[in-house]
C-alpha cells in the first residue's frame, strides 16, 4: 500500500490513519481545515505537528503583544481624558 501511495506523487490524496508513522512514510504536504481556515504543512505527521505548534506559538506570542499595545492604549487615553475633564 505504501509503495502505491507514494508512486502517486501528482495525485492529491484524502488519507485517514492512526498510524502516525504511516503518515510520516506517505505524506509529503497535510493540508489541515480548523475552523473554516485551510493550513497546508510541508512533510510528514511529524512535521505537521512541529509547524502547527510553531503557528500557534507565533500567533499566540503576536495576540499578547498586540493585547499589550491595546492595554498601553487604553491606559493612555484614560489619563489623558481625566486630566482634559478637569481643566
Amino acid at each position: 500500500l505504501e509503495g502505491f501511495l507514494k508512486a502517486q506523487d501528482r495525485l492529491g490524496m484524502v488519507i485517514v490513519s492512526h498510524d502516525r508513522e504511516f503518515l510520516d512514510r506517505v505524506c509529503t504536504k497535510i493540508v489541515e481545515t480548523e475552523e473554516g481556515k485551510t493550513h497546508t504543512y510541508p512533510g510528514g505527521y511529524t512535521d505537521y505537528k512541529r509547524l502547527k505548534a510553531e503557528r500557534l506559538r507565533e500567533w499566540r506570542a503576536a495576540w499578547e503583544k498586540q493585547d499589550r499595545e491595546e492595554s498601553e492604549l487604553r491606559n493612555f487615553i484614560n489619563k489623558y481624558r481625566s486630566v482634559d475633564s478637569q481643566t
